[in-house]
């Protein structure tokens, strides 16, 4: 049943967030407007934060201004004395950013909260520690620190190098301080805006009440006519109150850039400021928003890749203008000055802040968005499909992938420098003074010892880099997220939609609680019987209420998610005879997750690769869960046997079926592999169908997971667009069958058909027969069109259950249309005569 929304306090509370960082303005507003996630965007509410982020940067570079003319003015001075004089404005930064934070900080763990994903998280380890709110807030707030002090530190060698006459060490420690206003320059043209009419505050009609009352006037018959001019400038007005606020600022005037919103542009200011709380919540809150609409939204594949779009254009820019422009800098700098005065451990301290900064907060930042950045392409699309399947998306995501090639070069080249300023630190150490000129010292004028040691260790540690980085998805650190706090599991409606304009309905449930929460609308909260099947089955209340059902099935399914099954028990030799052995069908989901493996459309891509020469053969017939009796089994299977791959279709297992041919195969070649294609919500129903075969062949059954939004027309291929429209031609001239209940199946099944295929050739069929959707699939790749011929190989056979209409069988059509006997090849017993 039902649920009202949460009162804030209990959202406070579940989040575990301090009173003290939530800002009363935004409470008053979440709760008169609705949370983020359910009627609200949070960049919503980035006006105030923009500004406030604005003045951290102000206050950041007033503070380098004075910085350089201290440096200038008192030379002779430590340059530590100086800098320590300047931490009054690096308070006013860090109260500046929690002012900020308190802004955004609750729609943004709500938004968390709603997804199931991770709260806070400290850097660089946020796989293996997880903390609280204050370690969090203690966490970020020392990186900050460390941004602004780097900085400073910085200025005032500035200074000294402007008060003297130019030399070496003046002359690189001017030029690393200019390179900083480069980023300047960037942040300031890319955000400032230009004019008076910009809306800074809380002034959005969130709740379209004009709206509506427009929309009532409109509907009344008796005031329509004199109203019609009021309704409409009121439906006007109330539409463009709810659009997003985009402002000029000097890159769109000079046509650089487009018009700028609150919320990039407090992306900007955090960057350049430091605010590492910001930048956390930048990419977090990116990758929460697109779990919600993966499993809530039917566009979730345009609104998901412009998420990713934004955090790669984002993170773009941060390892350009800040990591390369203003870390490589600092860290150059700080190992000048220590080569000049090696004989003070002191002169360390700036480099080791700068490399603090560098790791905590710029290259934390920069895993956690190629971590993202893997996690949601490897689902969305891969590099070498080259159709619009995604239309718009696929826009976005060429321009992610640029955005992502150029990143990656950028940091490859500062982490080299940055590696290079440190192994002239460990020569310091070997040999001092090193002479950084010829690589040589004075102790060793005919040696270049030092020199090989820097040339190993930069070539060393830089390899070692590149072939981590290569098998990136690979190592556990990135391979899978971090475990949720409340320790959510995900589960599926499977069977919820009745037509294929409904969604598929996810929902959310807490081991601990009786009730699980429906992903789409967080107020949808139902109470379920119990668990079952190692907490992997919930049976759920057929209840009826407002004329609808919550439920189309009676029972929910648990989905696997990457990083998302600590619960299970960990896989130890012990365990894996056990489940061979001794496990039922009680264990599925853990039988599925040890020995099944589901693979993104891009991991299935780069295996057919690695395996060009492999033979694959797809197997298809009437529904594969169903008995079927056919004369021609033995024929079929050891046609199938010369194969070294099976594909089919995702039908369900049936030992007397043809699914049960798949066994066979298995058994009979043991180095084959079985593997299906199905949308991603009916998945957890193959895995629990499959139980007995993944004990007998462990890791040897493979499931290609589809998009759900798959079935819908206009987000296929072109390819799959013209391939129905012909059917639908076929259709209205009686030539085949019209599908009963509707398309979205065929549509599914012609999707997954183009990625059965092998690089080299097209992949052959094996038909036990077949309905209608079998027909039409026949049709469009034997048949006398423009689509490429594939060949066919349809053997006798019939359903025992509810025996189909001879005109709808796959056997009828070929008997109809022997002009596609060369590739529609039927194999049946020769009537009497």
């Amino acid at each position: 049943m039902a649920t009202a929304e949460p009162l804030l306090d209990e959202d406070v509370h579940k989040l575990d967030l301090q009173k003290w960082a939530i800002n009363e303005q935004t409470q008053s507003h979440f709760m008169e407007y609705g949370l983020s996630g359910t009627k609200t965007s949070m960049a919503d509410y980035c006006g105030p934060c923009h500004k406030l982020a604005r003045w951290a940067c102000v206050a950041l570079v007033a503070s380098e201004a004075i910085g350089v003319f201290l440096g200038w003015y008192y030379w002779t001075v430590d340059v530590w004395k100086i800098v320590g004089c300047l931490q009054p404005f690096n308070g006013i930064v860090l109260v500046l950013e929690w002012l900020c934070l308190r802004y955004v900080l609750l729609p943004w763990q709500r938004t968390l909260m709603a997804t199931g994903s991770t709260n806070f998280s400290l850097p660089l380890i946020s796989k293996f520690c997880q903390c609280g709110f204050d370690g969090w807030a203690i966490g970020i707030s020392i990186v900050s620190l460390g941004v602004c002090v780097s900085l400073q530190n910085q200025a005032v060698h500035a200074g000294r190098a402007f008060k003297h006459d130019v030399n070496d060490c003046e002359y690189i420690s001017a030029l690393c301080f200019m390179a900083t206003f480069l980023s300047l320059v960037w942040v300031i043209a890319w955000s400032q805006p230009i004019g008076s009419d910009v809306r800074w505050d809380f002034d959005r009609n969130r709740n379209r009440k004009d709206l509506d009352e427009a929309d009532t006037e409109i509907q009344s018959p008796s005031t329509r006519s004199r109203t019609s001019t009021a309704s409409s400038n009121t439906q006007q007005r109330a539409r463009e109150e709810d659009k997003e606020i985009r402002y000029a600022t000097w890159a769109s005037q000079c046509e650089f850039a487009y018009p700028s919103t609150h919320y990039e542009a407090l992306i900007r200011y955090a960057h350049y400021a430091g605010m590492f709380g910001v930048q956390q919540m930048t990419n977090s809150l990116q990758e929460a928003e697109a779990k919600f609409f993966w499993y809530a939204t039917p566009d979730f594949e345009r609104k998901c890749s412009n998420r990713v779009q934004m955090v790669m254009r984002f993170n773009f820019a941060l390892v350009l203008f800040r990591v390369l422009l203003r870390t490589v800098p600092q860290v150059c700098l700080s190992t000048w000055q220590y080569h000049n005065d090696w004989h003070s451990w002191w002169s360390l301290a700036p480099l080791g802040v700068n490399l603090f900064v560098f790791l905590c907060s710029d290259l934390s930042t920069f895993f956690t968005a190629e971590a993202f950045y893997g996690q949601f392409t490897g689902q969305l699309l891969s590099d070498r499909e080259p159709t619009d399947f995604f239309g718009e998306a696929r826009e976005m995501m060429d321009s992610s992938k640029r955005y992502r090639r150029w990143r990656l070069i950028l940091m490859a080249l500062s982490s080299v420098l940055i590696l290079l300023g440190v192994c002239l630190v460990i020569a310091d150490w070997i040999c001092k003074p090193f002479q950084v000129s010829d690589f040589t010292c004075p102790s060793h004028p005919h040696k270049h010892l030092v020199g090989i040691v820097v040339f190993l260790v930069v070539f060393g540690v830089s390899g070692t880099t590149s072939y981590a980085w290569w098998n990136l998805e690979n190592l556990p650190f990135f391979s899978e997220p971090s475990q949720r706090l409340d320790n959510k599991k995900l589960y599926v409606d499977e069977d919820a939609p009745v037509d294929e304009d409904a969604p598929i309905e996810y929902y959310y449930h807490i081991p601990t609680e009786g009730t699980v929460t429906m992903i789409r609308d967080h107020q949808q909260v139902h109470t379920h019987l119990g668990a079952f099947e190692k907490q992997s089955l919930l049976r759920v209340k057929m209840t009826k209420e407002e004329k609808r059902w919550p439920f189309n099935d009676v029972k929910l399914l648990r989905v696997q998610e990457p990083g998302q099954q600590k619960d299970i028990k960990k896989f130890t030799k012990k365990r894996r005879e056990w489940l061979l052995k001794e496990a039922s069908k009680e264990d599925w989901f853990e039988l599925a997750l040890r020995f099944g493996k589901e693979l993104t459309l891009s991991q299935w891509r780069k295996e057919v690769f690695k395996h060009p020469n492999r033979k694959m053969v797809k197997l298809t017939g009437f529904d594969g869960g169903d008995q079927m009796v056919s004369a021609f089994c033995n024929q079929a299977t050891r046609q199938l046997c010369q194969a070294d791959v099976v594909l089919w279709d995702g039908d369900w297992y049936c030992g007397e079926g043809w699914t049960g041919m798949i066994e066979t195969f298995l058994e009979v070649k043991p180095k084959t592999t079985a593997v299906a294609f199905q949308k991603k919500a009916e998945v957890p129903g193959f895995h629990r169908s499959y139980w007995e075969l993944y004990k007998k062949f462990p890791n040897r059954i493979q499931i290609v997971v589809l998009n759900d939004e798959c079935m819908h027309v206009d987000v296929c291929p072109k390819k799959i667009r013209d391939q129905l429209d012909w059917l639908e031609k076929q259709f209205i001239k009686g030539v085949l069958a019209r599908p009963s209940f509707s398309k979205k199946y065929l549509t599914v099944a012609m999707l997954g058909r183009t990625f059965q295929r092998n690089f080299k050739q097209e992949t052959p069929v094996i038909a036990m027969n077949g309905g209608v959707i079998n027909t039409a699939l026949a049709a469009v790749e034997t048949g006398l069109n423009k689509f490429p011929n594939i060949e066919w190989t349809v053997y006798e056979a019939t359903r025992v259950k509810k025996p189909p209409e001879v005109e709808k069988t796959l056997v009828y059509y070929a008997l109809q249309h022997p002009e596609n006997k060369e590739n529609l090849k039927l194999v049946q017993n020769p009537k009497p005569s």
